[in-house]
């Protein structure tokens, strides 16, 4: 188990050096829709290399035990290194313009709302593309993340550290989106095991099943082949001997000298 945390923290550090690119990019774009837009790299690179990011990866602690906590912990970690070498390498006058910005208008529930709604969208984004729907959904939830003003914790982390706010406001703004991250990265996963009717899928299921379906009727002809291989002898010998009656009546017909 060491060297599985081990890795997830160097694949956390990875992550979170990749949302600090994009942020970067973000705040450098004066045209804030293409910085948006091109932050999407950041998510793009991480699940193209399948990175650990904590937004991506929260959302299935749904599906596994108790223990992905651990992981979710480990994951936080590494994505904090990731975004701090980041804000130490790139101090940006516009991340502190932001992070003031994020400070002056700290309310502890409308924080909390914005990372819930930004924690469905980085599910969607996460989700369609580990299941192998393509990358469309990253950049389009990216954006509009970024454009709606929601909290992207990960994200929140790098503009601090490039800012150079290491407050206990700060801190209190990042867990606050944490959690709310986790809550909106949860809530698809969660209500999916209970939204979907199961008739319609037993119905489906019944109806590969029945016996006028194709496979139904071949795994029938298959088990009466084996149960009394003498009827497919019986009903091949029968063909060929209509087949050869079949002949003879044609040559008969054709050639009436022949009979004589």
């Amino acid at each position: 188990m060491e060297g599985h945390y081990s890795k997830c923290l160097l694949r956390s550090i990875l992550a979170g050096m990749c949302i600090g690119i994009g942020g970067c990019v973000y705040i450098g774009c004066d045209v804030k829709w293409v910085g948006a837009i091109l932050f999407s790299i950041g998510l793009f690179t991480i699940l193209t290399y399948g990175m650990d990011l904590y937004t991506g990866k929260v959302g299935y602690a749904v599906d596994n035990p108790p223990s992905y906590v651990k992981d979710l912990l480990v994951i936080v970690i590494g994505n904090f290194i990731g975004t701090f070498i980041l804000g130490m390498m790139m101090p940006l006058e516009g991340a502190q313009v932001l992070v003031a910005k994020k400070l002056e208008s700290f309310a502890l529930m409308s924080v909390l709302f914005k990372g819930v709604l930004c924690g469905i969208l980085m599910f969607i984004a996460a989700d369609t593309f580990k299941t192998g729907k393509g990358p469309l959904a990253t950049f389009i939830c990216v954006p509009v993340f970024i454009l709606a003003g929601f909290e992207h914790s990960i994200a929140d982390m790098f503009y601090f550290c490039s800012a150079m706010e290491f407050s206990l406001d700060a801190l209190a703004f990042i867990v606050v989106v944490i959690i709310g991250n986790a809550i909106g990265g949860m809530l698809i996963p969660f209500c999916r095991k209970h939204m979907y009717e199961s008739r319609p899928e037993a119905a489906r299921r019944g109806q590969r099943n029945s016996p006028t379906s194709a496979p139904a009727l071949s795994q029938r002809c298959l088990t009466t082949a084996l149960a009394e291989p003498s009827s497919l002898f019986s009903a091949q010998e029968k063909k060929e001997t209509e087949e050869k009656s079949f002949s003879s009546r044609f040559t008969r017909l054709k050639y009436p000298s022949l009979d004589r």
